[in-house]
């Protein structure tokens, strides 16, 4: 946020709350400052100006300056700089018929300032490099009620003195992230020397900071998005950008046609959006919806005070909506696509129809994409119809009833998917249709004689656990070891039986190799299950 010159009028723009926003003008010339509220009506599609208050105030210093807004007990105030005298200026924007007081500051200049929680403030304090521009010295948090700093973030002293500058030298670029696990300040550094663009990135909990080299093509306003999780800025190349972390560079994801001329501005960010305020009218650009980033353009109309240059001709504009919805609407309508053949190749291999197969969750990580996609789908889809029937009705009843829709679709699919996945935390039995197959291959083989207790489970992720009692055929083992085995030797051994010591050498000889034989037999049946049934992880089978 920031102050510009503008017919020696500087101008900065606040966010309070709900669809208000604080103009501040302070004229050097005059020695007073203005403060305007602008409504914004996003029905009527317009924004009103209202001059609220005005006030003597010296020692401004041209284009200088930083201001921001916050709230104390439901009270509001305006906490802004206008020159490097150690100072802040304290409004109180609920009771404008108190006096504007003066706040000692730790620093001989301090811009940016951003709000934190509740009444606390975040002050980057800067110092002069005697060439027109002022490098940072300290981010410190402070009490602008009581005046006192509450802890200092990180002190850089004169390190940055000789060889870098904030990049606009009066007000300050800099950024929010408190969304962040560690809330992180950026604010962008020129660097003297090399003549390149710098982000400076602070983790405001640890004092931890890195200084890293970023492209040049951005302009002057800077916010960071929650949706991107990276700061944007209006850019050179036609619209709103995005810093692409990996290769440093600025990426144009929001083009906006005649996107210049703007006396100043400023970015909600609590709403996630950004205002542009030009002399006829404030362009709104909402980054709170991941669908679709969208704008909007809205004629500015004057009602009471008089802000330079603005034109109060009303001339209503349809928002342009971004193409970001377009993109994601392809890349969820590709996953859908091939999740969907997935499901359908599952599904024939097990003899089901499509839905069954999804109902009965048999392959819960592809059902999740399934369901996601076709939710991301249908929900890109309502609200595009839902945004433009509010468009041409001028209504926000479809918009919100279109919100409210993507939210039944968004818990329809959780509750299928908690309703699909419910029998897998206990186990379940597998397709009737896979049962039958599993028992045929057993009763067809020549050492089975009959199956008892079946029981097979599904542990998920197209792991199976087969159970069952086997009645083994004793014919049919005994013929399986007596084809193994020398006939004559067996003969022989016979003949030589004579006494009940031998007798019993004999039986129990021929008796264990009679046992191994089962459970050789029962290891190749198991074996051949797994071979033509590979979703078959444990089999157990029980000789009766």
């Amino acid at each position: 946020m920031f102050f510009l010159i503008l017919a020696f009028t500087t101008w900065k723009m606040i966010s309070i709350h709900g669809e208000s926003l604080f103009s501040l003008a302070c004229s050097h010339d005059n020695e007073t400052c203005t403060v305007y509220k602008i409504d914004i009506d996003l029905v009527d599609n317009r924004a009103t100006s209202n001059q609220i208050a005005a006030w003597h105030q010296s020692n401004i210093d041209e284009g200088f300056g930083s201001i921001a807004g916050f709230k104390n007990e439901k009270i509001g105030y305006i906490v802004m700089t206008t020159n490097c005298n150690s100072q802040v200026n304290l409004i109180n924007i609920s009771d404008l018929s108190q006096p504007v007081s003066s706040i000692m500051m730790k620093t001989t200049c301090t811009q940016p300032i951003h709000s934190l929680k509740d009444r606390w403030l975040l002050a980057l304090g800067t110092a002069s490099n005697g060439i027109g521009g002022s490098y940072p010295v300290s981010l410190y948090i402070f009490d602008p009620i009581s005046g006192l700093s509450s802890r200092d973030i990180v002190h850089f002293d004169t390190m940055f003195a000789k060889s870098y500058q904030i990049l606009h030298p009066q007000t300050g670029f800099s950024a929010l992230n408190l969304n962040a696990p560690e809330p992180i300040f950026y604010t962008i550094l020129y660097n003297l020397v090399n003549k390149t663009r710098h982000i400076l990135s602070i983790h405001i909990e640890t004092g931890r900071w890195s200084l890293n080299q970023i492209g040049d093509n951005l302009l002057r306003n800077l916010a960071f998005s929650v949706e991107l999780n990276a700061p944007v800025c209006d850019c050179s190349l036609g619209g709103i950008c995005v810093l692409n972390w990996e290769s440093s560079q600025w990426d144009l994801f929001l083009p906006i046609p005649n996107f210049n001329n703007f006396m100043d501005w400023t970015f909600s960010a609590d709403t996630q959006i950004m205002y542009f305020i030009r002399k006829q009218n404030i362009i709104v650009i909402d980054l709170s919806n991941k669908f679709s980033f969208q704008y909007r353009v809205l004629p500015l109309i004057e009602q009471t005070g008089y802000i330079n240059g603005i034109d109060k001709t009303e001339k209503r504009q349809r928002p342009i909506y971004g193409t970001p919805g377009a993109k994601g609407l392809i890349s969820e309508g590709a996953t859908l696509y091939m999740a969907v053949n997935e499901i359908r190749a599952s599904a024939k291999e097990t003899g089901m129809k499509f839905w069954e197969y999804v109902n009965q969750g048999y392959k819960p990580n592809v059902n999740v994409v399934l369901l996601e996609d076709l939710a991301a789908v249908l929900g890109v889809c309502v609200a595009a119809t839902a945004m433009g029937l509010s468009l041409y009705l001028h209504s926000p009843i479809p918009d919100a009833i279109g919100s409210l829709i993507i939210g039944c679709i968004l818990g329809g699919v959780a509750s299928f998917i908690i309703y699909s996945n419910t029998a897998a935390l206990v186990g379940r039995s597998i397709h009737p249709n896979q049962i039958e197959a599993i028992n045929n291959d057993l009763e067809n083989d020549r050492m089975v004689r009959a199956l008892y207790d079946i029981k097979a489970t599904d542990m998920g992720s197209q792991s199976v656990m087969f159970k069952a009692e086997v009645d083994i055929d004793g014919r049919e083992i005994a013929r399986s070891y007596l084809e193994r085995i020398d006939i004559d030797l067996i003969l022989k051994e016979i003949q030589k039986i004579d006494t009940p010591e031998s007798v019993e050498m004999f039986l129990l000889k021929h008796g264990e190799n009679v046992v191994d034989r089962v459970g050789a037999e029962i290891d190749r049946i198991e074996r051949n299950l797994r071979k033509k049934h590979p979703y078959l992880r444990h089999v157990d089978l029980e000789v009766l």
